[in-house]
């Protein structure tokens, strides 16, 4: 059995408190001790993400965090993959957006790669609303399905473990401003260093019992 999957059955289980940290704890140990050189990457969006581990069946897992000093961004944005995210701890603000006839925002196709994602212009415009917000504090579970419209708002520090399963026929798309061009936004791989200090910040987090498999 892979680590998404037993981290998906735990969470289904509803024992992801004790596995979900477990887990993280586990991680985070091989990285501080060279055991895993997953470098962390800077994301566009404000946050710290490893790509913990990845399937060949279009399933991965992420450990994201948000340090207190992050440059916080609101993007509107639609994953290709279906989310099931824990929060290890902080507090993050999911607001689920619909889409609506209009000419506010153009959607732009997000194709990501090594080294950061192009954005490009689509021929479609639209006015957005925000259908509702939903909380989630220290220990919850939220899921965001492949293909709705969200921002993801972070106040202070946080991490969670994220669970990826993509879907080849969604797309991942921003809404941006309508004579906005195509470019790029980059992911810088962090340095050694910062990768082990950010480890190192989240690993200070965990329950004292969180150990490995």
């Amino acid at each position: 059995m892979t680590d998404y999957h037993r981290l998906y059955d735990a969470i289904a289980a509803g024992t992801a408190e004790v596995a979900v940290p477990r887990w993280a704890a586990g991680f985070l140990r091989a990285v501080l001790d060279g055991t895993d050189p997953t470098p962390a990457l800077c994301h566009p969006l404000g946050f710290y993400c490893f790509p913990a581990w990845r399937g060949a069946a279009g399933h991965g897992i992420c450990l994201h965090v948000w340090p207190d000093t992050a440059e916080r961004s609101a993007v509107r944005h639609a994953h290709s993959w279906d989310l099931v995210s824990y929060v290890l701890y902080g507090r993050v603000r999911n607001d689920i957006i619909e889409l609506t006839e209009g000419i506010a925002h153009r959607v732009f196709e997000v194709h990501s790669g090594p080294d950061g994602d192009a954005l490009v212009r689509t021929e479609r415009l639209a006015d957005c609303r925000v259908l509702r917000s939903e909380h989630h504090g220290p220990g919850a579970v939220y899921t965001l399905p492949a293909g709705i419209f969200h921002t993801s708002t972070v106040t202070g520090e946080a991490a969670t473990v994220a669970l990826g399963r993509h879907w080849a026929e969604h797309r991942d798309l921003s809404l941006l401003d309508p004579v906005a061009p195509d470019h790029h936004t980059t992911r810088r791989a962090c340095t050694p260093i910062e990768t082990r200090a950010i480890a190192r910040a989240v690993h200070s987090r965990m329950p004292e019992d969180a150990c490995p498999w």
